[in-house]
């Protein structure tokens, strides 16, 4: 509505006075004080006049909007040109305001996201899992599934880590699958190897059917891509109120049953009172059982020589076998050894099974490499175990190559030169594996003076495109030529790096392009 200004009606009494003033003002010139006092109360009555009249007019448009207002009718009053500034500021604001809500649930959305499989992470199931367990006691269940990868180790040793990464996301990809049946499901991926799956319980819910659905996704993989195993599976129930720590032991403990039984295979577990001692007493019996009948068998590896002036080298992965004739993931095998104190054994075990099968095959043209655990580096039962093996075998010493990561040899100098002088002293060669983390690979080499350096597969990675890592490969292979050593690059798996290698005069290649890893040697590499 558009206000209309009312009309002025001057009140009597005050016409009146203006009117004797204005007769007053013009008295005759012979009064000239009488004059000018008139005139100026005759102004001073007309200000304020005008300004009673504004304050009156103003009243009358405010009474007129309410009643507007109250009957609905009233329409939008023309903005002021403050108000219209004022609503910029405060639109500028809101806008601000949303950005700035929606960069920090992106943020916080790419803090809970794993980024190579694009699964949600630990961050985000611990989230999750406690949130459900803080609900009200026994009103939400659900079910826990805990996946453990267990080729990665060997794959991102023997393919190098850009295979490591694709089997991951093909892991990721084939649990994805599996869980399809399942409406309500949340898959994380919680650490390097490790995944879990939690799916909101159903009346009913048939677990077994999800182990099983697993393990066929798993078998299908492992036989498409000709590894070892793909991964295991450990299932068990959460019900709101439960403690988390019992809840992870009891997954914990189905994982490790799943780990020695068959391939890519599964186990549940729905009650807390073994939890972790019913595991490890497995794991023992397991354990036992390989040492006490040797079920061990050695796969070999073969590596191209660039150089014909130097003998054969292999490097040999050992292979543990359970009671029913399945083949055991070597690296949960030698952890659980580990923890179980029995990482000695297994290890005397398998440098005896090496020395008896390069006796058996006559491998005396050519040299076998094996890796041993770190733990064993300031163990003085088991060197001086290993010397004595060596010293009575010294034919057979003479070709045996004992490898090592280069971050635990870093780790453990002292130990290192220990037996590094041990292998020199009796014949046999030494080797760092994954070499060229850095600068200070250097200073490690010039202590320990191994025979040969491997290089770290991530060195290879882009090599083609990446100078800085092309620097860095010379000057590895420079320098050790110069020390007498070999320098054998791992995880070769395209054409490329092979002809830029041997540009560069690496002595040695290993990798998938170059051959797989076989059950018994069939001649000297080339």
């Amino acid at each position: 509505m558009h206000l209309k200004p009312s009309k002025t009606i001057i009140p009597y009494p005050l016409m009146t006075i203006l009117i004797l003033l204005a007769q007053w003002s013009l008295l005759p010139a012979d009064h000239p004080l009488l004059a000018t006092l008139a005139l100026l109360a005759c102004t001073l009555l007309a200000l304020a006049y005008g300004r009673y009249h504004r304050h009156k007019a103003h009243e009358v448009r405010q009474m007129a909007l309410i009643k507007s207002l109250e009957q609905g009718s009233a329409e939008p009053l023309p903005p002021s040109p403050e108000r219209l500034a004022l609503q910029q500021l405060l639109n500028r604001h809101s806008l601000e305001q949303d950005q700035l809500r929606q960069q920090l649930n992106d943020l916080k959305h790419r803090t809970e996201k794993d980024p190579l499989t694009q699964l949600a992470n630990r961050q985000r199931f611990r989230h999750d899992i406690t949130h459900l367990l803080q609900e009200d006691q026994g009103t939400r269940t659900a079910i826990l599934v805990l996946i453990r990868a267990t080729a990665l180790e060997s794959l991102n040793r023997q393919r190098g880590f850009q295979s490591g990464d694709t089997y991951l996301k093909d892991v990721a990809t084939l649990i994805q699958q599996a869980a399809q049946r399942w409406p309500e499901h949340r898959i994380y991926r919680i650490s390097g190897a490790d995944f879990a799956v939690q799916i909101h319980a159903i009346n009913n819910t048939p677990l077994p059917l999800l182990g099983r659905d697993l393990k066929l996704a798993f078998d299908l993989y492992q036989n498409s891509q000709k590894i070892e195993s793909v991964a295991c599976s450990g299932i068990t129930s959460i019900c709101s109120g439960q403690r988390i720590e019992a809840i992870l032991a009891r997954a914990d403990l189905a994982l490790a049953r799943a780990q020695t039984q068959e391939i890519n295979g599964w186990s549940i577990q729905l009650e807390d009172e073994y939890e972790e001692g019913l595991g490890q007493q497995q794991w023992r019996q397991v354990l036992e059982h390989i040492m006490q009948q040797e079920r061990i068998t050695l796969s070999y590896q073969p590596i191209e020589l660039l150089n014909g002036h130097h003998p054969a080298y292999y490097s040999l992965y050992p292979q543990f076998y359970g009671e029913d004739g399945a083949v055991l993931a070597s690296d949960s095998l030698f952890a659980m050894a580990q923890r179980l104190d029995l990482l000695i054994r297994l290890s005397q075990l398998m440098i005896r099974h090496l020395i008896r099968e390069h006796r058996t095959l006559g491998g005396q043209q050519s040299r076998w490499g094996i890796k041993l655990s770190p733990h064993l580096l300031h163990n003085s039962s088991f060197l001086i175990w290993l010397e004595r093996q060596l010293i009575t075998e010294p034919d057979i010493s003479a070709h045996l190559v004992f490898e090592f990561d280069e971050e635990h040899l870093s780790r453990q100098l002292t130990g290192a030169r220990r037996l590094f002088e041990l292998l020199r002293r009796c014949g046999s060669r030494s080797a760092i594996c994954n070499f060229g983390q850095g600068i200070r690979s250097f200073s490690l080499f010039q202590e320990i003076k191994p025979d040969y350096l491997k290089l770290d597969p991530a060195l290879l990675l882009d090599l083609e495109q990446d100078s800085t890592n092309q620097k860095f490969v010379r000057m590895i292979v420079e320098v050790a030529h110069r020390m007498g050593s070999q320098v054998i690059a791992e995880g070769v798996e395209q054409s490329s790096q092979k002809q830029l290698l041997a540009s560069m005069y690496v002595d040695g290649l290993q990798g998938y392009l170059i051959a797989h890893p076989m059950p018994a040697p069939v001649g000297p590499a080339h």
